[in-house]
């Protein structure tokens, strides 16, 4: 079967006119984390856009957006790499698997201090709302991110962005209180990330999950531990996930 096929009977997500991944598996956390790994150059830490994209899902993003102090002029799959060269304290990046990851409440301050140089400000506050509620910090807690690193210059609009996605926060809290669903949409949105999968839980490749988000520990925290387990075991790899990782059209 074609890419194309497969693309419109929704079995594949592409990512461009010749490759793409497995959509169930873009369904849990640990198989977008394996997806992302295999996508970002080695020895980078997916970050921005990226890394929202491994904690909370939804429509893969534009770019390939990457922690590194190197500059990469080719492409991944068709989209730019964004390299970002700053730093970021070690408690701030954490393991999925075998992908570096910059932290749901970091990730939220770096999209914060780049709200201003991207289209759809709402809609990116909107989702840092769903990730606070998904991973159970708060609008204070970037905030006191931010104040650690004084010297970035957009952090006015960092703290702007902030506090609009604070009114989305509170809007959920406010719906949570009144017994309605809480999160606004997109694959995971809220504590539970993805349906059936959950948050990071238990230990994988030497990362205490349970021990750094003990705030996050998912409802169906036995699912999420199966799925780790059979990604470690490589059971997907038997499944028509080529190299593990993506699926490419043969050509």
């Amino acid at each position: 079967m074609s890419l194309h096929r497969l693309s419109r009977v929704g079995s594949v997500c592409s990512l461009d006119g010749h490759s793409g991944y497995w959509s169930e598996h873009a369904d849990s956390l640990y198989g977008r984390a394996l997806i992302v790994h295999n996508i970002i150059p080695s020895s980078t830490v997916a970050c921005m856009r990226t890394a929202l994209w491994v904690w909370m899902g939804g429509m893969f993003p534009e770019t390939v957006d990457v922690l590194s102090g190197s500059h990469y002029r080719t492409t991944r799959h068709s989209r730019p790499i964004c390299a970002f060269a700053r730093r970021v304290e070690r408690e701030h990046v954490v393991r999925l698997g075998d992908l570096n990851i910059t932290s749901p409440p970091r990730t939220a301050c770096d999209i914060a201090t780049m709200a201003n140089r991207r289209p759809g400000t709402a809609i990116f506050a909107d989702r840092v709302a769903d990730l606070m509620h998904a991973y159970c910090f708060t609008p204070e807690e970037c905030h006191d991110i931010l104040d650690m690193n004084p010297c970035i210059g957009t952090m006015p609009h960092a703290k702007a962005f902030l506090n609009t996605a604070r009114m989305y926060y509170e809007e959920r809290n406010h719906a949570k209180v009144r017994g309605r669903p809480v999160g606004a949409g997109g694959a995971g949105a809220v504590a539970g990330v993805s349906a059936g999968t959950g948050a990071d839980a238990g230990t994988n490749n030497g990362f205490d999950t349970d021990a750094l988000w003990h705030r996050t520990v998912p409802p169906k925290e036995h699912e999420a531990q199966e799925q780790a387990a059979e990604l470690q075991n490589g059971e997907l790899r038997h499944r028509g996930f080529r190299g593990g990782e993506s699926w490419e059209q043969e050509r």
